[in-house]
């Protein structure tokens, strides 16, 4: 048996990180991802067709509920009808629940889709295939019941079992966080289930060590921020007559997100950071670049940033950047010039060492930047980047 096996594609996401400060981008990069998220879809469609693949998982987010176009429901309805009679299983997640309201439950759909529409296992036979899909649904953003958590019952009944459903398998959860439809491995393994088909962890994850069932999540086949960064994959599986599933990433990038450090030390200009900017350029996909500037920043650092990066940006499909340089050598020196710029540096050092608080230390951070600009008649230093939810944290 052949499967595909795609989740958390988010048509129609809303890329708002990408409008925060300290952020670079082209006019209409927001519609050109998502135009992208289409393509990568329809990409993985024609895979299925052309492959052909027995039958199409998606493990959840196939959507965002909240922002979902007209146009977007026809789109999918056009891609489904045109891999008929493959049979697409798709398990609403957090971002798509089944709801009453829902497209999934409005909307036509073609006959060839299947909707799981509970927080409860149902089954779907496939005599031709001699297999049985499993899975289960959001019915809401936290749903009200998990099936994962409970696992599931199967027969010895000598046919093919593959599950499909959208949860946080616990020994990857990251530190702190609590996950939607929490679930250990080894609830849902079944020595008659062949192949458990996960959504929700945005990377490429497969759970190891389940000897009876092949788990794995593809993370989303489009990278979407910085938080899931690199290339990125949908999944060809082959179920074998005795049941053992192997399991094949495909790559479907369209962008690459990437995060990395430039030490600033010895930098003279713009033209410094520029060209290091260029060398990460490279070939290939489009990129986007998070960039943690370091090290020890140069005199007049902040008075070129702007220039730097502005130069570099089209080079990019978008830049944003933290900046942990060290200016206190620079701003030492300001300090001691018996001047009324260098009284102003001596009294905002003051004031920062005796700041109660981050909050209150970055914004006088900001005034002296601001001060020390208005006083050399220059433009407002760039803010440093803050896209929480975009850029690595």
């Amino acid at each position: 048996m052949k499967l595909i096996h795609t989740a958390d594609i988010h048509l129609d996401t809303a890329y708002a990180w990408a409008a925060r400060p300290g952020v670079i981008h082209g006019p209409g990069f927001g519609a050109r991802r998502r135009l992208a998220l289409r393509t990568v879809f329809q990409d993985i469609m024609r895979r299925a067709t052309e492959w052909p693949a027995d039958a199409l998982l998606i493990a959840g987010d196939l959507f965002d509920a909240e922002r979902l176009q007209w146009d977007t429901v026809s789109f999918l309805r056009e891609m489904f009808a045109l891999v008929r009679p493959i049979p697409v299983f798709i398990a609403p997640g957090e971002s798509d629940p089944h709801t009453p309201d829902s497209p999934y439950a409005c909307e036509p759909w073609p006959p060839n889709v299947h909707i799981f529409r509970a927080p409860a296992w149902s089954s779907v036979d496939l005599p031709d295939l001699n297999a049985v899909v499993h899975g289960a649904a959001f019915d809401g953003p936290q749903p009200s019941n998990n099936p994962l958590a409970e696992g599931l019952s199967i027969k010895a009944d000598g046919c093919c079992h593959i599950a499909v459903a959208h949860g946080a398998e616990m020994s990857h959860l990251a530190p702190g966080t609590s996950g939607v439809m929490p679930f250990h491995a080894g609830n849902m393994a079944h020595e008659h289930l062949s192949y458990l088909a996960l959504g929700h962890y945005h990377e490429i994850t497969p759970i190891m060590g389940q000897a009876h069932t092949a788990m794995s999540y593809p993370g989303t086949p489009e990278g979407l921020d910085f938080n899931a960064p690199g290339m990125h994959y949908f999944l060809e599986i082959e179920v074998e007559a005795g049941g053992e599933a192997t399991i094949r990433p495909v790559d479907s990038s369209r962008i690459l997100f990437e995060a990395h450090e430039i030490d600033c030390t010895g930098f003279h200009g713009p033209r410094d950071l520029a060209k290091r900017l260029g060398e990460l350029a490279g070939e290939g996909l489009p990129r986007a670049l998070h960039l943690t500037l370091s090290g020890r920043a140069p005199e007049n650092f902040h008075r070129w940033l702007r220039e730097a990066l502005g130069e570099a940006a089209s080079g990019f499909e978008l830049l944003s950047w933290s900046d942990q340089t060290d200016a206190s050598a620079y701003l030492d020196a300001l300090a001691r010039q018996s001047t009324s710029l260098g009284a102003f540096a001596e009294r905002l050092a003051k004031e920062l060492a005796d700041a109660p608080d981050e909050t209150r230390r970055r914004a006088l951070r900001r005034t002296r930047e601001a001060g020390i600009a208005a006083y050399r008649g220059e433009t407002l230093p760039l803010p440093q980047g803050d896209v929480r939810g975009g850029a690595p944290s």
